[in-house]
Formats: C-alpha cells, structure tokens, sequence
C-alpha cells in the first residue's frame, strides 16, 4: 500500500502538528512569577467568549490594545462574577502571563491581582497544567490511532 505525495504531506503535517501539542503539553512547566511575564496596568474593560460551549475571557488594559486571554482550560479557576464586581475601570491589576514551550503559542493569563485579592488562582492554573501532562498526549494519541484504522480500513476496501 503506498501513499500518494499528497496524503505523505498531509500525515507529516498532522504528525508534526501533535508532537509539537505533546512536547507542548508534557514540558509545561508550572506557572509562577518567576517563569511568567508580568504585565501591570489599569483595568478598561473584560469581554467573555463562548466557544462550542466553552468560555474564555479577554482583559483589557488602559495601556494597551493587547487582548490579555484566559483559555478556557483554565476559566473555571477565574472568579469572574467577583472581578467585575470589584474591579472597576481605571483600577490597578497585575497580570501573569505563562510562558508557553512553543514561541508560537499564545501566552495566557495565569493570574489576576487588584487590590490584594487573587481573582484567578495561579494554584489551580498548575493543576490544570499537570492534569494535562497526562491526559492531552493519551487523548492525542488515542484519536490518532483511530483515525490511522480508519484510514488503513478504508485504504484495504474494508467498510467500517
């Protein structure tokens, strides 16, 4: 059985696209203040964002036009309903971005500060991220192993 140069392309793009999400996943370090970028400034404005069920918010700083992301990985660990109710516009916030393994990646919010109260918990962010060690490579590996039977099915003539 062999591939056609298109479907070779295809299979080294896919196989480098979830190495890198695994190397990704697996070499995570824990977010701190140390290993993370801090951003401080004055809160404008929050938006929140659902996607296929999801949500995940953008902060906004008087400073900047950056959109400052929270994944939806790690939305549960945001107090938002609180924030915005003790947050108001111009406020100081201190922001801590991880720092992704890839230098393609997007750095994400991993902690939120005004006032002294912690409104997204650097703690369960790292929980989050040792969770994922584990379960994003299985995950990953097992869709890939369906989808090479799937595909070595249908190759052979076989109906699935």
């Amino acid at each position: 059985m062999k591939l056609t140069k298109l479907q070779k392309i295809f299979a080294g793009i896919y196989v480098a696209v979830m190495a890198a999400i695994c190397l990704n996943a697996l070499f995570a370090g824990p977010a701190t203040p140390q290993n993370s970028n801090r951003v401080a400034g004055h809160f404008r404005t929050m938006e929140k964002e659902n996607t296929k069920g999801d949500d995940s918010y953008d902060i906004y700083l008087t400073e900047s036009n950056n959109a400052y992301k929270i994944s939806a990985d790690w939305a549960h660990c945001f107090s938002a309903q609180a924030f915005l109710e003790d947050v108001k516009p111009g406020q100081p916030v201190e922001l801590y971005l991880h720092k992704p393994l890839l230098p393609f990646a997007p750095q994400m919010v991993a902690s939120i500060n005004s006032a002294g109260t912690s409104y997204l918990s650097i703690a369960c962010v790292n929980d989050d991220i040792s969770q994922a060690r584990f379960e994003l490579p299985v995950t990953l590996l097992g869709i890939s192993l369906l989808a090479a039977a799937v595909f070595l099915l249908k190759r052979k003539g076989k109906r699935i």
